[in-house]
């Protein structure tokens, strides 16, 4: 998260445009070291929020309100009685530093008008708001800092303010050019094996380690290579990459983006946001106050640089937020998982151990036809094979001397029985398992890709009723699995209700076909056994990755055939809303939903089927974009 320089002078040039000359009518701490003013200025109300977390530093307007403690911290009641009602005069930040002073003019109860100042420092685990007067001499800050604490610098009431430290940094601009790139020949010289990013990051004041990659880049520089190795060519490409920076930066000419993992969430790059199309979770990577390209991720562009870190911020809460709200359904799901994978494992071996269950039968066959031919006390007989195709084949038996050929017999034959009774047993256990096994992994692909509370609290419910969260045992022996599978007709639709206990269920993501057909992919399991089974009319077409967790896909059909083009489109859905999204060809299945059914007791997310073909595809998650504009459903 680059809160550099750069980021920085935008901020403040932004908010000195914003908030000078607005009033601050409301001062709030809604955390340790947050700090919120509501500022009325030109007709609106506008909330600055100062953050010296180390975590997340920053200064920038927010929409966002946050719940305040019923006492108000000292800090913020000492804020309101300097600058309470106070009016806004500037906002700045000078020489690239991570600091912004907002200058605030404010009367005291005797009526005197002064003006105190309020200074953001945004510097990491340094990071502090500290409110000064006139003389400059500390009013209070929200972090001390003692002489214990630093030899350097004390923040302490009644201290005179002093600056952070200077870097030994030289402030890019016009002039200053040739003094950084001779410095950098010095650094090449006396560094040959220093990357080039590095280099710049350590001469160039207000930089980041962002900031000096897009420079590498836009110079066609390899910006891990030595500095030294860079030829002539290459450095006047740095020095033009970084006087277009330059020119961009005195003319205020920004470009306040958010940078995200995968540019297939919004087709490369979205200028005004909007939802994700892909149904999965936003992963914010970046923000900056210009294109980046380095990153290799999707970029969101916003009207202001205040509205792109607001919505970093926020969106890495909310990610924090799921992540937390998935983390205890991720651990019964393992817990599950690998408890299915364990009882697998050995009814598997089970299985092996009895493959050759049938050869006792055959071998008290062999004893019984040939029971007068035995001698007693014989411990290994060899006996013709009158079962073999082969005429000449003979089979030594193994004998117990110490009992008749007539109790040898019947020794294997009970040798054969507990086999076979074993080897059934353990067919049908190993299914079991194997249904259990693929309806949990179902069930962690909706979790994966679920986007917000509500689809994981229907996850939850749905893990309740199956009595898998910790302190529930797992239900016994059931019919089907947690994913579409193959199997005999019949059944009947038995469905859990849409809602329980009035909690909101999701609604499908909705796609609309090159064809103009309306297609929809189900969320969780719940409600694949909804979309599949209800929504679905007798004559849609429903589809589902081949014998591999995922969603159910439903085409609404309209009259006449569905065309190729939008079957081949539903089916790449089909295969990228699966566990094999990043597979290559993955079949697909697809028939008439009324050829769709759910058997009696199963498990949601578990359905019959036939008559079926099999489409092969290969996940495209340009469809998303493409034929979803948004390609997320509501609520119920």
């Amino acid at each position: 998260m680059p809160f550099d320089g750069f980021v920085t002078k935008c901020i403040a040039e932004e908010l000195n445009i914003i908030l000078a000359g607005g009033r601050i009518d409301k001062i709030q701490q809604p955390e340790r070291d947050e700090v919120h003013l509501l500022i009325r200025g030109r007709g609106e109300n506008h909330r600055l929020l100062l953050n010296c977390g180390a975590a997340s530093p920053r200064v920038h307007l927010t929409a966002k309100a946050k719940e305040n403690p019923d006492r108000a911290p000292m800090f913020c009641m000492l804020m309101r009685k300097h600058i309470g009602g106070g009016r806004v005069l500037s906002v700045s930040a000078g020489d690239l530093e991570r600091v912004v002073e907002i200058r605030v003019e404010s009367a005291n109860e005797l009526g005197d008008v002064s003006v105190k100042t309020v200074i953001a420092e945004i510097m990491g685990k340094h990071s502090n708001v500290i409110l000064i007067n006139a003389e400059r001499r500390i009013i209070d800050a929200l972090v001390h800092v003692d002489q214990d604490m630093s030899r350097v610098r004390e923040v302490m009431p009644a201290r005179l303010y002093t600056p952070p430290p200077l870097q030994d940094k030289l402030v890019p601009g016009e002039g200053r050019t040739d003094a950084i790139f001779e410095r950098l020949e010095d650094i090449a010289a006396g560094q040959p094996g220093v990357k080039a990013e590095s280099a710049l990051l350590n001469v160039i004041m207000g930089a980041s380690p962002l900031f000096c990659r897009e420079i590498c880049r836009m110079a066609g520089v390899d910006a891990s290579s030595p500095l030294a190795g860079v030829c002539e060519n290459g450095i006047n490409a740095l020095r033009e990459a970084l006087s277009s920076v330059m020119d961009k930066s005195s003319a205020e000419k920004y470009s306040p983006c958010v940078v995200l993992r995968d540019p297939d969430l919004f087709g490369g790059e979205n200028p005004r946001g909007g939802e994700n199309p892909r149904g999965g979770e936003r992963v914010y990577l970046d923000f900056y106050c210009w294109k980046v390209r380095t990153a290799g991720a999707g970029l969101i562009y916003f009207d202001t640089m205040s509205g792109a870190v607001d919505e970093f911020y926020d969106g890495r809460s909310r990610e924090q937020g799921l992540e937390r709200r998935k983390s205890d359904l991720r651990k019964a799901l393992t817990q599950n998982l690998t408890r299915c994978n364990k009882k697998l494992s050995i009814h598997q071996e089970n299985l092996r151990e009895t493959a050759g269950y049938e050869n006792h039968r055959l071998l008290g066959e062999l004893i019984t036809a040939n029971i007068h031919a035995i001698p007693p006390g014989a411990p290994t007989v060899r006996l013709h094979n009158y079962y073999s195709d082969n005429e000449d084949e003979y089979i030594d038996v193994g004998l117990d001397a110490d009992v008749s050929a007539q109790a040898n017999a019947q020794r294997y034959f009970r040798r054969y029985r507990k086999a076979a009774s074993a080897r059934r047993n353990a067919e049908i256990q190993s299914a079991e398992a194997q249904d259990e096994l693929t309806y949990l992994e179902s069930v962690q692909q909706a979790l994966d890709m679920s986007s917000d509370g509500d689809e994981i609290d229907e996850i939850r419910r749905e893990l309740e009723s199956q009595k898998y969260l910790p302190g529930q045992k797992p239900g016994g022996t059931r019919r089907g699995a947690g994913a579409a599978g193959r199997g005999s007709k019949g059944g009947k639709k038995r469905l859990a209700p849409a809602k329980r206990g009035g909690a909101e269920v999701s609604e499908p993501h909705l796609f609309i076909s090159t064809d103009g057909l309306t297609i929809f992919v189900g969320k969780n399991n719940g409600q694949n056994d909804r979309l599949a089974l209800r929504t679905a009319s007798s004559n849609d077409i429903w589809l589902h990755a081949r014998n591999i967790p995922g969603s159910h896909v439903v085409i609404k059909k309209g009259q006449g055939e569905v065309p190729r083009t939008s079957l081949l489109e539903a089916a790449s859905l089909a295969a990228w809303f699966s566990k094999a999204r990043m597979s290559g060809g993955v079949s697909v299945d697809y028939t008439a939903a009324r050829h769709v059914r759910k058997p009696s007791g199963a498990r949601p997310g578990f359905v019959i089927y036939d008559n079926q073909r099999t489409l092969t595809v290969t996940p495209d998650g340009s469809l998303l974009t493409k034929l979803g504009g948004g390609g997320r459903g509501g609520r119920k």
